[in-house]
């Protein structure tokens, strides 16, 4: 008799926008007149069992969402991980930009529009955002958007007015 392996737990991309990924499950509340995502669903109530996701990417998610909706995002996102899966969170970093890219900062505060959604809610910082990560009880670690770590998840830019962060499961 033989053994039978586990299916292998899928990868989601939530807020996929217009850049859905190959190999995730591809999740936005709507298609915006782009690239139909996989899954029509908000990310505060994701239509997925728990500790089905072996990798969730939120890349510019959390600042278009008022921030006290902020907890209920990401307690969602740890039910849906695997106990031993990665979250992986990037977004604009309104500090960086003040300092090094002011032309870009007016839209990393407000976001730019293009779509009704499109409005950032809160000014989205590295420092800000892990602290959000880290009181829902998420371990993070934050990288470098240069490090060769991210080559393998769905990062559509690696502009240097952007954080990430490594999210597990505390």
């Amino acid at each position: 008799m033989t053994k039978k392996s586990k299916p292998a737990l899928p990868n989601i991309n939530v807020g996929c926008g217009e850049f859905p990924a190959e190999g995730y499950v591809n999740v936005d509340i709507t298609s915006k007149g782009g690239p139909t995502p996989d899954v029509e669903a908000s990310v505060l109530d994701l239509p997925f069992t728990a500790g089905s996701a072996q990798k969730i990417f939120a890349g510019h998610v959390l600042e278009h969402l008022h921030m006290e909706d902020i907890p209920t995002a990401l307690s969602e996102l740890k039910r849906v991980l695997s106990k031993n899966g990665t979250l992986l969170v990037v977004g604009p970093d309104a500090d960086r930009a003040r300092n090094n890219f002011p032309e870009a900062l007016d839209g990393i505060i407000h976001g730019d529009n293009r779509w009704s959604g499109d409005a950032h809610h809160w000014e989205s910082t590295e420092e800000v955002t892990e602290r959000l990560l880290q009181d829902s009880g998420w371990n993070t670690r934050v990288i470098p958007i240069e490090s060769s770590e991210l080559d393998v998840w769905p990062v559509t830019s690696r502009i240097g007015w952007q954080f990430a962060i490594f999210a597990t499961k505390a």
